[in-house]
């Protein structure tokens, strides 16, 4: 699946979906391969890839050392009432992690629902 694709697929879940507020793909080491933001909103991509991604390392390595598991997602909530989601994910035959902030509540289950599915289309 190229850029311009995945693109356009965030696009629609934005459309679909007014709770996201931001969607994003990045590599396992940290850097941007697609943004969706939604159009009120701003944020520093490259600074939302190097997080996510390093949040994702971090959760991986305590679900495997802690848990003696593998990490799915992430899930962060905060007092803004948004959440986080982060799921491991492939893209183009390497790890990768998908980054979705939602506005938060009731509609976390909604978030990783999409956030997965989503993950899966990528990875193909």
């Amino acid at each position: 699946m190229d850029k311009n694709t995945i693109n356009k697929l965030f696009m629609a879940i934005m459309k679909k979906q007014a709770i996201f507020k931001v969607i994003s793909l990045s590599t396992a080491d940290g850097f941007t391969v697609c943004t969706a933001v939604k159009d009120s909103d701003s944020m520093d991509q490259d600074r939302l890839s190097a997080v996510s991604s390093s949040l994702a390392s971090l959760s991986h390595a305590a679900a495997k050392q802690l848990m003696n598991a593998k990490m799915s997602n992430t899930i962060i909530e905060t007092d803004k009432g948004e959440d986080m989601l982060i799921v491991k994910t492939r893209y183009e035959d390497k790890d990768a992690v998908l980054c979705v902030i939602s506005e938060g509540g009731e509609n976390l289950g909604k978030t990783r629902y999409y956030a997965v599915k989503l993950a899966l289309q990528i990875a193909g």
